[in-house]
């Protein structure tokens, strides 16, 4: 089986053009393929019974405008390791 893995290497090396346009032309076409089956992406997900969701849907009927809100967290560490030093255990 190696065999075979080893040479079906060296055969796309010594055709990496038409690998790699190969590779294009299927990517491409999944992507037709994709859009033509009607497929839509969609980012509403629920999960009904779960604590978050429940706080997700109390935000949504209590406070709507934040509701779905995100936040950046930035977190800076002292200069000094307060760990450094110390074995585990």
């Amino acid at each position: 089986m190696s065999r075979f893995f080893y040479q079906l290497g060296i055969e796309a090396v010594r055709r990496r053009r038409l690998v790699v346009a190969a590779w294009l032309v299927l990517l491409v076409l999944l992507a037709a393929g994709g859009s033509a089956l009607g497929g839509k992406l969609s980012d509403n997900f629920t999960v009904s019974g779960v604590d978050s969701q429940k706080a997700q849907n109390l935000l949504k009927s209590k406070f709507a405008s934040q509701a779905g809100s995100s936040a950046q967290v930035v977190v800076r560490a002292h200069s000094r390791n307060p760990h450094r030093g110390r074995r585990p255990g």
